[in-house]
């Protein structure tokens, strides 16, 4: 397994992580003001198993805090993310929040 490369394409609304060659596991999602709806985690069979999905999270969720922006955690993976590491779920946007 080669080391990870990140990117962040914004014109896609999408965090990428590739793990191995051509491999790509993507967090996709739709900006709404200052809310990301993180709608997808997408990870190819040959990245499942190796952390994958958490590791793009993570990167995304820094990336996320450090522009000020704020989540709705749409797809599961997300949502159970945040219930095991409690530090991100301040990003969470409330309807409340403005």
């Amino acid at each position: 397994m080669s080391s990870p490369n990140y990117r962040h394409l914004a014109e896609e609304q999408s965090y990428q992580l590739e793990l191995e060659p051509d491999q790509w596991a993507r967090l996709d999602y739709q900006r709404e003001g200052n809310v990301l709806h993180l709608n997808h985690t997408i990870v190819p069979p040959s990245l499942r198993g190796k952390g994958a999905a958490a590791m793009l999270l993570e990167f995304a969720l820094k990336d996320i805090d450090e522009q000020g922006l704020m989540i709705n955690p749409v797809c599961t993976y997300v949502q159970s993310y945040l219930k095991r590491y409690p530090k991100w779920q301040r990003l969470a946007y409330n309807r409340g929040d403005s």
